[in-house]
């Protein structure tokens, strides 16, 4: 049971890195783009909007390497971060986590397989359907971890591969009208990731490193039980975070730029 909950501590520390490296990095420009160059997809409210916000968003994700300064959207192929820190507890175990260096990797090799596009007057639901090859993240890290009442301190280095990563995501959204123009405001999210595949890796989790080495084949054996534990523990965290990321970003672009052609 130690073996198993302490291991546990290292996928904590990887799943809110993520969603916190993706929502807290950048300050965000209030003013708003006025006017799309020719570059950007625009789409139609058409009988085609579910492929052409489908290429639209593969087309933004291609472009994450370099970034899209005009959206105010910075390179995110890698996500760099120069340090981090979070809290996390369940009912075996709770502790602290400070994490250096990170880098995450593949970002841009991410397909939208399918996106479908609804409106009600100022109502929007999007269903997304999204797949990631590969995401790679390393780093540094420092933890401390109570289980049953034993205080444990570990650090190193970590390297964690998300093999086949696949999500169904619904969005729910408000149109509201600012300053001559239509923005959006996302509401909820409801999302459900799975894996084909994880490996992770982890030095410093105990000073022996025959027995780190043990603890590492435990928790790539167990990877699924562990990665849903870890999802719905940190689901309460995260999910208000990507709302909130989504909604910064909406209202630097407008809407009516990029869906067009709107009838109510």
């Amino acid at each position: 049971m130690f073996q198993k909950n302490y291991c546990f501590i290292i996928f904590l520390i990887f799943i809110n890195n993520i969603l916190y490296t993706n929502s807290e990095e950048e300050s965000w420009n209030q003013r708003f783009v006025r006017k799309l160059s020719d570059s950007i997809p625009t789409c139609p409210e058409d009988s085609s909007v579910d492929k052409c916000i489908t290429d639209a968003f593969n087309y933004m994700t291609r472009s994450s390497v370099k970034g899209v300064p005009e959206l105010n959207i910075p390179p995110i192929d890698p996500v760099r971060i120069n340090k981090l820190n979070i809290q996390f507890s369940n009912n075996l175990i709770r502790g602290k986590a400070a994490i250096r260096n990170i880098t995450a990797t593949g970002i841009s090799k991410g397909v939208f397989e399918r996106v479908h596009y609804e409106r009600k007057g100022k109502d929007i639901k999007l269903d997304v359907k999204f797949h990631l090859p590969l995401l790679k993240v390393t780093g540094k890290y420092r933890a401390e971890v109570v289980i049953n009442n034993a205080k444990f301190s570990s650090k190193g280095l970590f390297d964690i591969s998300l093999i086949e990563l696949r999500s169904n995501a619904e969005h729910l959204a408000k149109l509201y009208e600012r300053d001559g123009h239509t923005f959006l405001e996302m509401t909820s999210v409801d999302v459900e990731p799975t894996l084909g595949d994880m490996k992770i890796y982890a030095s410093g989790l105990v000073p022996e490193p025959a027995l780190n080495a043990a603890l590492l084949e435990i928790v790539n054996s167990q990877w699924r039980t562990i990665y849903r534990s870890a999802v719905l523990s940190t689901r309460p965290s995260w999910l208000p975070i990507v709302v909130n990321y989504t909604n910064n970003f909406f209202s630097h672009l407008p809407f009516d730029l990029l869906i067009t052609n709107r009838k109510e």
